[in-house]
């Protein structure tokens, strides 16, 4: 795949995750027990979070060291207390400015991160192609369950 092609994906991926909860209330997006503890809301900040820290590493140009299973961990609760206190509005806000900040820095970054076989495209594919989906998938899990957001089909009539 193309650098293009990826950053495609980046923003379709991102585009999914953001419309899988597009149509829940701010007290659906509240709701603890999404996804293990986490709320919507939670997952939108550890998403944001992700994309964060590609966008930094990229811009960086230093692929670090890949995080124990402990680290991550700690990373994510961190990122999850730190947006407890704010409103859902500011934790939205925050992940559009994020997704504008990776878009930024991929477009900016050489070709050769989005090689296959690199560690930046490891990075790329992991932190948010494949974080988007994983999560998405637990929303749409989660709406289907409680069918909250439901809307019923209208028929088109044309």
């Amino acid at each position: 795949m193309s650098k293009a092609e990826i950053i495609a994906a980046v923003e379709d991926t991102w585009r999914a995750f953001r419309d899988s909860f597009e149509r829940l209330t701010t007290s659906d997006l509240e709701v603890a027990h999404v996804a293990g503890e986490w709320s919507i809301k939670d997952i939108v900040g550890h998403v944001a979070a992700w994309d964060q820290e590609l966008a930094y590493l990229v811009v960086g140009r230093e692929p670090g060291k890949d995080l124990t299973r402990r680290r991550i961990d700690s990373f994510n609760r961190q990122q999850v207390e730190k947006r407890d206190g704010r409103p859902v509005s500011e934790v939205l806000t925050e992940l559009g400015e994020v997704r504008r900040l990776l878009r930024d820095a991929l477009q900016s970054a050489p070709d050769e991160y989005f090689e296959a076989a690199s560690i930046w495209r490891r990075r790329i594919d992991s932190y948010s192609i494949y974080h988007h989906q994983e999560h998405t998938a637990e929303i749409q899990l989660w709406i289907d369950r409680t069918r909250r957001g439901w809307r019923p089909y209208r028929e088109s009539r044309e």
